[in-house]
């Protein structure tokens, strides 16, 4: 408010201020002495020696504007404020009420109760079962030496452990009987990979000094293949190996001083000695009862 009558006062002295101006130009043109009447301090001015001519102001013509009045600001307006107008509201859209029957909450199922056993007494504790100990071993004396042991002889195990009588297990040489080419004999054949037995037939095809030369009749061995066989074992293998781990027992249990040797299909290996037959059948049944090797 202050700010709008400021600028309002400014306004009315600028229109008034070409008044004042024509006022003065009037005063000029009056007599000398109602102006130094009405203007002392001019007229001192005007006549010291020292002060300067007065500069004449033409008298104006126009007609000396009036002083526009001098407009008060309207008053500013102390109504109370009006309350403001209420906000129209939507009207409510209705909701269709539903057919569809309100599902209804399902029944909560307790569980069964869990059946407790009755709480039972606890037994008495018994007093733990003694812990055998050993019994002390016998002290060895530290210059004792341990026993030998026995040595595995299959007559005397035959003879304590299976009931076979001496007579039986350890017979007299039997005298030789001279076999020729042609003659048949059946051999206990042993499976090296799995120690099992088999019993086959085979034929004698060569005598030579030193041995006999057997072929199983399921073999097929070719004659001339045996004497070749025969022919080389005289002139280059038996002196080799009589003079490396010496001669075969003679007589052996059949009582003829040769080797027999057959040549039948093996199992498990390209030829073997079997140990087993230089005991009589009594003591090991799947002995041969010869000195024989298999190949």
């Amino acid at each position: 408010m202050r700010i709008a009558f400021a600028l309002t006062l400014a306004a009315a002295l600028l229109v008034a201020a070409p008044f004042s101006l024509a006022a003065c130009g009037d005063a000029e043109t009056t007599p000398d002495s109602a102006r130094d009447a009405a203007t002392p301090t001019i007229a001192a001015v005007r006549a010291s020696p020292t002060a300067a001519a007065p500069i004449p102001i033409p008298a104006s013509t126009s007609t000396p504007s009036t002083a526009a009045p001098i407009q008060t600001p309207p008053p500013i307006s102390t109504a109370p404020p009006t309350a403001p107008s209420a906000i129209p509201t939507a009207a409510p859209i209705p909701i269709p009420a539903s057919t569809s029957t309100p599902p209804t909450a399902a029944p909560i199922q307790t569980p069964p109760p869990i059946p407790t056993a009755p709480p039972t007494a606890n037994p008495a504790p018994t007093a733990p079962p003694p812990i055998p100990t050993a019994a002390p071993a016998p002290a060895v004396r530290a210059d004792a030496s341990p026993a030998p042991l026995p040595e595995r002889d299959l007559v005397e195990l035959a003879i304590r452990l299976r009931g076979v009588s001496p007579s039986d297990a350890a017979p007299a040489p039997r005298a030789a009987v001279p076999m020729r080419a042609g003659d048949k004999e059946s051999f206990w054949i042993t499976g090296v990979s799995d120690g099992s037995a088999r019993l086959a037939s085979a034929t004698l095809l060569a005598v030579s000094d030193n041995a006999y030369w057997f072929a199983e009749d399921a073999a097929a061995v070719p004659q001339d293949a045996i004497e070749t066989a025969a022919a080389l074992f005289e002139e280059r293998v038996r002196p080799a190996v009589v003079g490396a781990f010496g001669d075969i027992r003679k007589p052996g249990l059949d009582g003829d001083p040769r080797l027999v040797v057959l040549n039948a299909t093996l199992d498990g290996a390209a030829g073997y000695f079997g140990s087993k037959d230089a005991f009589p059948a009594a003591v090991h049944p799947h002995s041969n009862e010869r000195e024989i090797v298999y190949m």
